[in-house]
């Protein structure tokens, strides 16, 4: 949201359908990170949109790999790439707080270094590693999103990875499969209803629980409206 409103929201849909993709995002301007969902890529080629790949979904397909099936013997390019990804991580957890200027300033002097080494191994490898096999699919998946995955060295706003959006989502996963009414069609606008409430309360600071039970006290009294009862508006 805007400086001062930080939202988290959750919207339902049936489908993941790119129609229904491109309602929900029509008119937006701005970042877009995503993993490589085939409608995801057609959003981001809309002007106005700055579109990044996910490097934690690409660094899962390597995970996998390392683990493997029992009895395999770990991959060498799998344990380098995971190192290598895992430099990147650290080099943004220490970027963290700077400017978008600095941030792609430091991306340029070190990121970029990572990012030749990591081509280097996806060119030697990416032939000659069956394309079936769990390493496989990891250097297919890294190909075939190298565009994006490297978007970040050119936009200091970009994030490399959209782990914050998959840590809001965690709970809400787990819970629905012990929540009533989570069912149907009308449950799923309402949990996303709510949950974007609560998310967003504790985004900005608010006890999600005193939050909802102060804004009942006010919310039948027509002097308050509801926009005035959104979570960041209580902290003016």
């Amino acid at each position: 949201g805007p400086p001062g409103q930080s939202i988290v929201l959750f919207h339902y849909e049936k489908s993941r359908a790119t129609k229904v993709l491109g309602e929900h995002l029509e008119g937006y301007n701005g970042s877009l990170v995503t993993d490589g969902l085939a409608g995801y890529m057609i959003l981001g080629s809309r002007d106005g949109i700055s579109h990044g790949g996910c490097w934690a979904h690409c660094r899962r397909k390597f995970k996998e790999a390392a683990i493997g099936k029992k009895g395999w013997k770990k991959s060498e390019t799998v344990a380098k790439m995971l190192l290598l990804i895992k430099a990147l991580f650290a080099i943004e957890d220490s970027l963290k707080l700077v400017s978008s200027d600095k941030r792609l300033k430091s991306r340029q002097e070190q990121s970029r270094e990572i990012i030749s080494q990591i081509e280097k191994i996806l060119v030697a490898k990416l032939t000659s590693v069956p394309k079936t096999s769990l390493t496989g699919k990891a250097l297919h998946y890294l190909n075939n999103q190298w565009e994006y995955l490297t978007r970040f060295l050119q936009d200091g706003n970009l994030t490399i990875h959209n782990n914050y959006v998959e840590r809001q989502i965690r709970p809400f996963t787990i819970g629905r499969k012990n929540w009533m009414f989570a069912d149907s069609v009308n449950g799923g606008h309402a949990n996303a209803l709510f949950y974007s409430l609560s998310a967003t309360a504790k985004e900005n600071g608010l006890n999600p629980y005193d939050y909802f039970c102060d804004v009942l006290k006010k919310i039948k009294d027509p002097q308050h409206k509801p926009e005035e009862l959104l979570p960041f508006k209580q902290l003016n």
